[in-house]
């Protein structure tokens, strides 16, 4: 899968999200290197998940986008115990369909 299928389904995710009363946003983590520069910028913390939000109740929500075989990398399985050990709900998901799944078990 592309880099543009991965946008594609983050945005259907925040959609959907939305549309179930979770306060959402994109996360963006990663490293750049600006125009006219050699150095390079790190943003966000590494491993955090593509989509953060609030689900009605105040739960944190962490949504990880996973496109074709991709796997969860070690700092980002280290984000999710870490959300997991306090009570946060961290999803992996790989279609809309799997988040309205996880999204029905846990509202």
């Amino acid at each position: 899968m592309t880099a543009l299928q991965h946008a594609i389904l983050k945005k259907q995710a925040m959609v959907r999200l939305s549309e179930n009363g979770v306060f959402c946003w994109n996360n963006a983590c990663g490293r750049a290197v600006p125009l006219h520069s050699k150095r390079v910028v790190q943003f966000g913390v590494p491993g955090m998940p593509d989509i953060a939000g609030i689900l009605p109740g105040g739960r944190f929500l962490a949504v990880e986008i996973k496109t074709g075989t991709a796997r969860l990398q070690k700092n980002q399985r280290a984000w999710k115990k870490r959300c997991d050990e306090v009570g946060g709900l961290y999803l992996t998901i790989r279609s809309v369909e799997q988040l309205d799944e996880e999204l029905d078990r846990e509202l």
